[in-house]
């Protein structure tokens, strides 16, 4: 069969099985049994190869695809550079070297500019869902949940917050079209 996408993806982290294990908080024999091609990558797995990576999840959830290589976000095959990028990216700098004001302020102008597109073009529903859900994944996965609710809160939103972690629990996720 070939290289499996979730073997391309470890090779590309150049990340040992265990190594690879860890990172994403898997077991060692699941790892090896994935890149075997034993079993499916679980959505739950992919996710978190996701988290961690930055791999597409859809690229290593399909089996026997015709192509083989894990997916980043840029839709080419993942490389040891996705990797590095998307470890920077986890430092929590998404703009680093970038002039002008702290992390945290810089990547909020950029996403507000990112809603307002999204709003005059008349998608910012598809995005306010996408959100929805990835903040349900960040904060209910990652046990953020009570900061970010306390956080709310304290800003005023709580209500907002409540309502958004409802509604991410019930949207089914979109489909890439």
């Amino acid at each position: 069969m070939g290289l499996s996408s979730f073997k391309h993806l470890r090779h590309a982290t150049g990340l040992s099985q265990e190594g690879f294990a860890k990172l994403i908080d898997y077991g060692t024999d699941g790892v090896r049994s994935l890149e075997q091609g034993k079993y499916d990558v679980a959505p739950r797995v992919a996710r978190s190869a996701f988290v961690a990576t930055g791999v597409m999840p859809v690229s290593l959830e399909i089996r026997d695809s015709l192509q083989p290589e894990a997916q980043a976000w840029d839709r080419t095959p993942y490389t040891p550079k996705h990797f590095e990028a998307w470890q920077q990216l986890l430092k929590g700098d998404l703009l680093a070297g970038v002039e002008g004001g702290a992390p945290l302020n810089r990547f909020l102008a950029v996403f507000g500019s990112a809603l307002s597109a999204a709003n005059k073009s008349g998608k910012l529903g598809r995005v306010q869902a996408l959100l929805a859900l990835a903040l349900f994944d960040a904060l209910f996965e990652e046990d953020l949940q009570g900061a970010a609710r306390t956080q709310a809160r304290d800003d005023g939103h709580g209500a907002d917050f409540d309502a958004l972690a409802r509604i991410a629990g019930r949207i089914e996720p979109l489909q890439e079209t």
